[in-house]
């Protein structure tokens, strides 16, 4: 897919933005944005030959808009078709078509999936550019303070079922199946006394649903009954890849495309069922299994615990964010892992510095990113003044000082932030693919945060100047 830069406004477009008022808040802040520095950072991810591609802004602006106001990938695109500020915003020339008789036929500017394509097309690297570009415009403009950095974590959870080993076994042999199907579909002998389980599965779910005074002996039993039921099919496995590789050195290139495409789906969820029994078989033995399988088509999620009484357990990453006093998000980090409060501040203040150019002059945070004694953190030497409550009852020697009570109140500012990032920008569970979407999802929602504080700001300091002028 190729992309013009060269954009021509239509005449329809021009009497379009002439009605609409421009104190807007979607109007001011597509004035403030540097549309051209992003198209120019982005065209790289595009060829330069094939179909045109769509609008640039068209595309970083619907991602704003739909972080902004919480929406799908659908429902933003309704809106764009209806909301008349939506597409001044993004840029919208929208194209007239006429039949032979002169009259206008609908025109729908892009499909839901569009916006699916973008996102893998940039990847979490393009998104960090689109992100650069908008953090060093509020940089020039002083929006950004790099004097107070106030850093904490969350959990990011995944859009997946809460996971339980026996719906694991279940949904993993029906997939084996249904892979198993698709070969034999292109021509792959399927092994003999292979059988589905589908019905007796079902029953053993259902039984271990009901509640009783037995319920735990019928919970082990039936996820034993299960294991057999995914052994059975994984046995089989083997014989159904053999008869893939043999297929593939007569068949033509269109369907032997399709036969690796189905094989290695098949060796990759055979390798989760395997961890998924495997991890079964030992939890009954009472043996702990660190790295768990906690969903079959998101294999990097992990279970987070920060100590919560409503949500003990969340599964999916843990997401590093470092604020300014101001409240803006200046960096961010995401881990595939639980990864230990401790070890988040180093990455923190080496993207603050990367970010600001320097490194702040005052840091406050959690008493978990306190380092220990025997481990110190070179980086928390270079900063003048540092409010990190030490581990045990002992106070901190500078416990008594102003600068460090005023830090200490003023890291519950990051709290709030971090709550809107959940509850209004899509940061409260992830719906992209993998761990790259978790990345992606954790940007955008903060640039959509980022833009929406940066108008209000601009706003704030223009009435003031007004009332004292």
């Amino acid at each position: 897919m190729a992309y013009a830069i060269q954009r021509q406004y239509g005449i329809s477009e021009y009497f379009l933005h002439q009605s609409l008022d421009p104190e807007h808040e979607l109007l001011a802040l597509a004035a403030k944005v540097d549309w051209e520095e992003i198209t120019y950072r982005l065209c790289r991810y595009y060829k330069v030959r094939g179909r045109g591609a769509k609008s640039m802004r068209l595309m970083v602006g619907l991602h704003l808009l739909k972080h902004r106001y919480n929406l799908s990938d659908e429902a933003v695109v309704g809106q764009l078709h209806e909301n008349v500020y939506w597409q001044a915003f993004c840029g919208v020339n929208w194209p007239i078509r006429t039949d032979q008789k002169g009259k206008v036929i609908p025109t729908k500017l892009l499909d839901a999936s569009t916006l699916t394509v973008f996102r893998k097309r940039i990847g979490p690297k393009g998104t960090a550019q689109i992100e650069e570009v908008l953090r060093d415009q509020m940089l020039s403009q002083k929006v950004l303070s790099a004097k107070v950095a106030i850093v904490d974590t969350t959990a990011q959870e995944k859009q997946i079922a809460y996971p339980l080993d026996t719906h694991l076994l279940h949904r993993g042999r029906g997939k084996l199946i249904a892979l198993m199907k698709q070969a034999h579909g292109l021509g792959i002998r399927l092994p003999k006394g292979l059988r589905s389980f589908e019905r007796k599965s079902k029953g053993v779910l259902i039984r271990l649903v009901k509640l009783g005074h037995d319920r735990m002996e019928r919970i082990e039993q039936g996820t034993k009954q299960l294991i057999s039921y995914a052994k059975h099919v994984l046995r089989r496995v083997s014989s159904v890849r053999r008869g893939i590789g043999q297929k593939l050195r007569h068949e033509e290139e269109r369907v032997r495309k399709s036969l690796e495409r189905v094989g290695g789906a098949l060796t990759q969820m055979a390798q989760r069922v395997e961890r998924v029994v495997g991890q079964a078989s030992e939890r009954f033995k009472g043996i702990h299994r660190a790295n768990k399988l906690y969903s079959l088509h998101e294999p990097q999620v992990v279970c987070i615990r920060k100590g919560k009484r409503s949500r003990p357990d969340e599964y999916g990453s843990k997401v590093g964010l470092a604020v300014d006093r101001g409240g803006y998000v200046v960096f961010h980090q995401e881990w595939a892992e639980n990864i230990s409060d401790v070890k988040v501040v180093r990455p923190l203040l080496l993207g603050w510095q990367q970010s600001l150019g320097r490194l702040p002059m005052e840091l406050a945070g959690d008493r978990g990113m306190t380092p220990k004694r025997d481990r110190p953190n070179e980086l928390l030497s270079q900063i003048p003044h540092v409010a990190l409550q030490p581990r045990g009852k002992r106070p901190d020697p500078n416990a008594s000082n102003h600068w460090f009570r005023r830090l200490v109140r003023k890291r519950a500012l990051i709290e709030p932030v971090i709550s809107h990032l959940k509850s209004d920008h899509r940061m409260h569970r992830c719906r992209y693919k993998g761990f790259a979407g978790d990345q992606i999802n954790v940007a955008w929602a903060v640039m959509a945060w980022n833009t929406k504080k940066w108008v209000a700001d601009t706003r704030r300091r223009a009435r003031k100047m007004a009332q004292t002028g």
